[in-house]
């Protein structure tokens, strides 16, 4: 039998029957990829403290006709620091959870790989208060959803007044749809920063965290991540039933 090494981190898991359990990785080379452990739920497994959801590991994998079966694991990075903090490991769940939800394929790996690895590594190694989190959060969630190919269109600039979700644009105030928001020329600068090309993510870390915390358009932006990304979820949720008849 062939072995695959990858390099993964833990997105989720799920315990079977006879103590075996079900991990889905976010691999660097071949995008989320669900694995079977036997016996991985075992207090005696040497496996299961390596797998654990927002874990780095080495992972060599057995593909077999039907399951691809995970037959060894090592840690590269376990983000510690993260687990001993109540507060990071919401915004850890919250990451790992908007990943899986929005990746389905192999489609930007290692620019997903990258990214969730950038905000696992802040997360753990900055001292963040809570706002300055959920600022890292909603650039990783901006982001991942611009990868996975639902970056909204801001071609309208500053002209703009509302935020369709349906369009995934902006559009004029003349224009009426009862899911759209207002915007204000604030809020698209913030968008058209988070997603720039010409930025890395240490200087829109940096920027980000730096800006006072009394700042409504930081507060606008939140909430129209979160509905976008909501949208753009239960949309791809109903694609996938309609595919497969669930």
């Amino acid at each position: 039998m062939a072995y695959i090494k990858q390099r993964a981190i833990v997105l989720r898991k799920k315990t079977l029957r006879r103590g075996s359990r079900w991990y889905t990785l976010l691999c660097k080379n071949d995008g989320k990829v669900d694995v079977m452990a036997r016996s991985a739920a075992s207090s005696k497994s040497k496996l299961a403290g390596h797998l654990e959801p927002g874990t780095m590991s080495d992972v060599m994998l057995a593909p077999g006709k039907a399951i691809i079966h995970l037959a060894g694991v090592k840690t590269i990075n376990s983000y510690k620091h993260i687990n001993l903090d109540l507060d990071s490991v919401i915004y850890k769940i919250s990451a790992l959870a908007a990943t899986n939800d929005l990746i389905f394929d192999e489609h930007g790996s290692e620019e997903v790989f990258d990214l969730l690895d950038s905000f696992l590594t802040d997360l753990d190694n900055i001292k963040l208060r809570s706002y300055q989190k959920q600022r890292l959060l909603d650039l990783y969630i901006i982001n991942l959803l611009s990868i996975a190919g639902f970056e909204p269109n801001l071609s309208l600039g500053h002209k703009a007044k509302r935020f369709s979700f349906h369009l995934a644009s902006l559009i004029g105030k003349e224009l009426l749809e009862s899911s759209a928001v207002d915007v204000d020329k604030n809020l698209i600068k913030l968008f058209e920063f988070m997603l720039s090309k010409k930025v890395n993510w240490n200087e829109k870390r940096d920027w980000l965290i730096k800006v006072k915390q009394i700042e409504p358009a930081f507060d606008n932006l939140h909430t129209l991540i979160s509905k976008y990304y909501n949208y753009q979820v239960n949309r791809e949720l109903i694609d996938i039933r309609q595919i497969y008849g669930n």
